[in-house]
């Protein structure tokens, strides 16, 4: 093992002086000066402590950047050198090293090599002990972790879809959120000098319970379900998601509370929640299920109609495909939409302009259509409805129709053959196939067909025939109420309301309503 010598500015003093070890130094100030550079010596990840040209050599000592190991570096710059081992100990008294055993029979080895000219490499004179840090308590996540950045998801196709990654993380009520390990406390080291060089000491991470979380021991649950969020260093489990923008840095956002948007959502980014209030949603895909309040703006993109389970408030929509269980509310304006509710559709100060427009509970409008011509259709029947529930039941009667069809066009080629006899084993099983398949087609056709027969029959009570006008219809607006159909050729001025005669083949205008 290495072991250490404390040897004392006085005690190599009084061996650099000894009649065994006599100390010359020819040199001169000028070749000092010409030699004084470190070329040999890492300066980005050493020291050097000190140098001087002495007995025909240069004698220079560095450490690493802690002082934890010391090495020394013989060079002669002179022919002839007259170095000694004094000299050498001579320098490195004021350094107040704490030596090595080893390190006056390596000085030794280093005087004889300089003096028979042979290179000489840098040799550890003097070693202290490393600290050892701490470390402070760390976290460990049972659930993922909110401080962590957003993640993508690489598809099948090679490409990376940015928009699944997310900086909020749900939580159920009693999961278990982290656990804080304790601190690990450090130990000092020493330096060449044998002074202490103090270590990190671990310390406890300030990460506390907030609100709707509980403390166990050194574990955190939640107690409700809820969104979790870090501020002011503690950990809260809120039941509101609030982000600027719906895009890249938040991702889709799946959560089964609130979510206030300040600015907008953005193309082809998905909110799915119980309510949404948003500014602005420019073509993102919304699925609430309770309520939806867009402040200004709602732009949609056919692809994606939106799905409200409840109320849904707009002052402009533009393009927008919504299916609504509830009441719609439209407050500035709505272009070439398509608005189904399975209660009222109000815009009492708002015009409807070019679209389809369907409520069971009666449309209340400012305008119907504008100045310049547009097509609009206000209707309430509940057979053209797609509220949310009728919009599945629509889609599967749909689905399946166009599947009959499709095998309709498979069995085509074998209606040529005279008989199931002149067909092959092949095709004679992939008609039986294409047979199972169409009966259980037809079947499913047949059941979305009377389910929705019977949620129109459940509905038909609830229908209230009637289209209030405050302000103007213009020309190319047609009304349906019922089974009964008004085309409007001519600008009609409101307020009027339409309303079935008795026998509800007929529209009727009604002036005084209120």
């Amino acid at each position: 093992m290495t072991s250490s010598v404390n040897v004392s500015k006085r005690n190599i003093a009084a061996l650099a002086t000894g009649t065994s070890m006599p100390s010359t130094n020819d040199t001169t100030p000028a070749l000092s000066e010409a030699y004084d550079r470190y070329e040999h010596v890492d300066l980005a990840r050493h020291d050097v402590l000190s140098t001087r040209v002495t007995g025909g050599a240069r004698l220079t000592l560095f450490t690493d950047k802690q002082r934890v190991s010391a090495w020394l570096l013989v060079q002669v710059v002179q022919r002839g050198p007259s170095l000694s081992a004094a000299d050498v100990l001579k320098f490195l008294a004021p350094l107040d090293l704490v030596l090595l055993d080893e390190a006056f029979s390596a000085v030794d080895g280093a005087v004889a090599a300089a003096l028979e000219g042979r290179p000489t490499a840098p040799f550890l004179v003097a070693q202290g002990r490393e600290p050892v840090h701490g470390c402070d308590s760390q976290c460990q996540w049972h659930v993922e972790n909110p401080e962590q950045p957003p993640r993508s998801r690489l598809l099948p196709d090679g490409s990376v879809d940015h928009r699944q990654g997310r900086h909020y993380v749900l939580v159920q009520a009693g999961d278990k959120l982290f656990t804080v390990t304790p601190p690990v406390a450090g130990q000092s080291g020493l330096d060449v000098h044998g002074r202490e060089i103090k270590a990190y000491q671990g310390q406890w991470n300030r990460l506390l319970a907030g609100e709707n979380v509980r403390a166990e021991g050194s574990s955190v649950f939640a107690l409700r379900e809820g969104c979790l969020r870090v501020r002011d260093g503690k950990i809260n489990v809120v039941p509101l998601i609030s982000v600027s923008d719906v895009d890249y840095a938040t991702g889709h956002i799946d959560f089964d509370g609130e979510v206030l948007v300040r600015g907008e959502v953005l193309p082809e980014f998905r909110v799915r929640a119980r309510t949404l209030d948003a500014r602005c949603v420019n073509r993102g895909i919304i699925d609430i299920r309770e309520d939806l309040d867009v402040l200004d703006s709602f732009f949609g993109d056919v692809a994606h109609p939106a799905f409200v389970h409840g109320n849904a408030r707009m002052a402009r929509a533009r393009n927008v495909t919504l299916y609504g269980a509830g009441n719609i509310e439209v407050t500035r304006e709505a272009v070439a939409c398509e608005l189904h509710a399975l209660g009222r559709l109000a815009a009492p100060r708002a015009a409807l302009v070019g679209g389809f427009y369907a409520a069971l509970g009666g449309i209340e409008v400012l305008d119907a259509g504008s100045r310049e011509f547009s097509r609009q259709t206000l209707c309430v029947r509940a057979d053209k409805l797609h509220a949310p529930a009728l919009h599945a039941l629509h889609e599967r009667q749909r689905a399946a129709r166009e599947n009959v069809e499709k095998i309709h066009a498979a069995l085509a080629p074998y209606a040529q053959a005279p008989e199931t006899a002149s067909l092959s084993g092949a095709q004679r099983e992939a008609l039986v196939k294409l047979a199972r398949q169409l009966a259980h087609e037809q079947q499913v056709m047949t059941q979305a067909r009377q389910q929705l027969q019977d949620e129109l029959a459940r509905l038909a009570p609830q229908v209230q025939a009637r289209i209030v006008v405050w302000r103007r219809a213009y020309a190319g607006t047609r009304l349906e109420l019922g089974e009964a159909a008004l085309e409007l050729t001519q600008n009609v001025d409101g307020p009027v309301r339409f309303v079935l005669d008795e026998t509800g083949r007929e529209i009727l205008r009604e002036r005084d309503f209120r």
